[in-house]
């Protein structure tokens, strides 16, 4: 341990930002456990405000709600982490997901401030400004987005294709791509910056690209098993979660199986059993957007003070119609 113990502080620093590059800040925080000379040639990731140690290029896959468990996949390296968040049952509320799989969190006590936890350093911050994400229903919130986003909207050509069908924005190795979803297919552009016009893409290479109503994902599919590169993957509802897959190649839409979905397992498609697979984890990405407990926390304590018979007849009805869906499937 000596010899290693003595390493140059610039080598140190090589292999250091090779791992934040990737976004691996766990690999980081492990280095600088390893000594004294290693820990003090470091940055701590954990009080320091270098961007670098912002989370990026991970993701919070939302597939495990009755524990303090989350899972986690770093887009960039195909790499899963697990990580126990004992943090959010003992003082705060998860409120929602934010960029790079932060966590927006509302203290338990009122008046519930709220902060952004970094879940691999633990670091809080105070969440400050402004609404930098435009709501799902129009009208609801104003957004420092929607400027940005109508310029590329006006970018579209006028055509009975397009007036109907649904649009995604995913960012792919630094470009913005626009996907439409149409009848029988899927369409993808990218901006041209010298002209201001959309251009059609018929080919992502290695990419596949993941959309959905709540988040849009790309990744690399090299790193991740059974993904098919230059395939747009996107979860139907009807009759049950179903994921598809469009070919941008074969210009082909096929159904590949079951989804998941967490919050009615009643309609949760037969072929979604656990262990689930990496597609339908990344799929419920996509689509599943887990609600804040704080507002259920505030639903319930209005519940409670409800009149006691009214409550327990409710409940009742509830559990009959539980009943009914068991019955159908």
């Amino acid at each position: 341990m000596a010899a290693w113990s003595s390493l140059p502080a610039d080598l140190i620093t090589h292999v250091t930002d090779g791992l934040l590059a990737t976004d691996d800040i766990d690999y980081y925080i492990d280095l600088r456990a390893v000594c004294h000379s290693w820990r003090s040639s470091t940055a701590d990731p954990k009080t320091s405000g270098n961007p670098r140690f912002q989370l990026r290029q991970w993701a919070m896959l939302d597939e495990v709600y009755q524990s303090d468990a989350r899972l986690f996949v770093n887009t960039s390296t195909g790499r899963f982490v697990r990580k126990d968040l004992s943090l959010l049952r003992r003082s705060y509320f998860v409120v929602a997901g934010a960029g790079g799989s932060s966590i927006v969190l509302a203290e338990r006590a009122s008046p519930h401030a709220a902060r952004v936890l970094n879940p691999f350093t633990g670091s809080l911050q105070a969440l400050v400004g402004g609404i930098y994400a435009a709501a799902r229903e129009p009208g609801l919130f104003p957004s420092r987005l929607v400027t940005e986003a109508q310029k590329i909207l006006d970018l579209l050509p006028c055509t009975e294709e397009l007036v109907n069908c649904l649009c995604f924005l995913v960012e792919s190795v630094g470009e913005m791509l626009l996907v439409f979803k149409l009848q029988h297919r899927f369409g993808v552009f990218k901006i041209d910056p010298a002209s201001d016009l959309l251009v059609p893409v018929k080919d992502i290479g290695s990419r596949a690209l993941f959309v959905g109503g709540c988040r849009c994902l790309s990744v690399d599919a090299e790193l991740f098993p059974s993904v098919e590169a230059n395939c747009i993957y996107y979860v139907i509802d009807e009759p049950l979660y179903d994921i598809c897959i469009y070919s941008l190649k074969d210009e082909k839409l096929v159904v590949a199986g079951g989804a998941i979905d967490y919050f009615n397992p009643h309609t949760l498609s037969p072929l979604a059993c656990p262990p689930f697979t990496v597609v339908q984890l990344l799929c419920s990405y996509t689509f599943e957007l887990r609600g804040s407990e704080l507002r259920w926390e505030k639903m319930f304590t209005q519940l409670s003070g409800m009149d006691k018979e009214l409550f327990a007849r409710l409940t009742e009805e509830l559990s009959a119609y539980d009943c009914e869906s068991d019955d159908d499937y």
